[in-house]
């Protein structure tokens, strides 16, 4: 998700910095990110164990930034990826990372409303 040095954070000293050129939704994005990666405390040395750590981290963040209820709600009215992140008002990489954590209810309930909504649209 964070190809790019967006964000730091220093578990040790409890510090999180952010690139300032970052728009106002990465920033929320990438400082949701960031703090998921505090709580889990430093990244281990496997770099199996460390991108485990990252997706784990991800997609942490993506439930704390997109609800169910909106999650729902972008899969419903929106056709394409980019148009969900966007209403969710996160970045495509944050909302790409919500799909990979949504719960068996969660994508049953995004089935429905894709088909409540295109059958009741045609």
């Amino acid at each position: 998700m964070r190809d790019r040095v967006q964000g730091c954070v220093d578990v040790v000293r409890g510090i999180i910095w952010l690139d300032e050129a970052l728009s106002p939704v990465q920033a929320r994005c990438v400082l949701a990110y960031e703090i998921a990666q505090y709580e889990q405390g430093p990244t281990p040395t496997n770099p199996c164990m460390a991108r485990a750590a990252q997706k784990s981290a991800e997609e942490w963040a993506a439930l704390m930034l997109i609800s169910t209820d909106e999650f729902i709600a972008a899969w419903a009215n929106c056709l394409e990826l980019p148009a969900m992140a966007a209403r969710c008002g996160v970045d495509l990489p944050t909302f790409r990372a919500r799909i990979r954590a949504a719960s068996d209810s969660d994508q049953d309930m995004a089935m429905r409303a894709i088909a409540d909504t295109r059958i009741s649209s045609a």
